[in-house]
């Protein structure tokens, strides 16, 4: 599949290479929709995030006066903790919406990062050890978003399950799709659209989604990036 063809609108293949007719396709006005409330993304994560850093400043002034109060104590650290996890989503929202830039990620690192921000655990947990090149923070979101899609509920939790396959120059990720998984719309736009930007692709077969990136080679001049 061609970037060109994951930019107009998102659109990805299925096995036999043509349009996917199996998946629901946003509309113009859903992708207008998206596009208004991403371009406020930046500036709104950025004013979130300013005056939560103002509140964790004063939560640290309020916990050296409580010292002597062990349950205050407590009560501070636990709030610290929360606003420091909302500060971050806020920091993670705004790297999103800047322009993207390449780098390089192991697939471990970042199936791991993915897996933790929709709070599941991908079958197996131990993956080939290979090094991708892409873009890292929109990759993660959109395959944090898509295990998400496809994860499914057992005796060990919500749990996805992943094949991995690689050449020479690509890895590929196959995402087992239950008969009751709901395929949205808005999910598998932005993850082709996303994937395609980083040289990538996004498929689907009747029983998975197949995500195609592309691997470091000795020619790239990357920074390494552990999300």
């Amino acid at each position: 599949m061609s970037t060109d063809a994951s930019e107009a609108g998102g659109i990805h293949l299925d096995e036999t290479g043509a349009p996917c007719t199996r998946h629901p396709r946003l509309s113009a006005r859903e992708l207008h929709a998206l596009a208004v409330v991403g371009s406020r993304v930046a500036g709104f994560s950025h004013d979130v995030a300013s005056k939560l850093q103002r509140i964790i400043m004063s939560l640290g002034e309020i916990e050296e006066l409580a010292e002597a109060v062990p349950a205050m104590r407590e009560a501070l650290d636990s709030a610290q903790l929360a606003v420091s996890e909302l500060h971050a989503l806020f920091v993670d929202n705004r790297a999103a919406a800047k322009p993207p830039v390449r780098g390089a990620i192991t697939l471990q690192a970042l199936v791991t990062a993915a897996q933790a921000r929709v709070g599941l655990v991908v079958v197996p947990s131990a993956l080939p050890v290979l090094t991708l090149a892409l873009h890292v923070i929109a990759v993660t979101h959109a395959l944090a978003q898509l295990l998400d899609l496809t994860a499914v509920v057992g005796p060990a939790g919500r749990t996805s399950h992943l094949t991995v396959q690689s050449t020479a120059t690509t890895a590929t990720l196959l995402l087992a799709t239950s008969g009751s998984h709901t395929a949205r719309a808005d999910t598998l736009a932005l993850a082709t659209f996303v994937v395609g930007l980083s040289g990538g692709t996004l498929s689907c077969t009747p029983n998975s989604i197949v995500l195609q990136l592309p691997l470091a080679t000795d020619a790239d001049e990357l920074g390494f990036i552990d999300d």
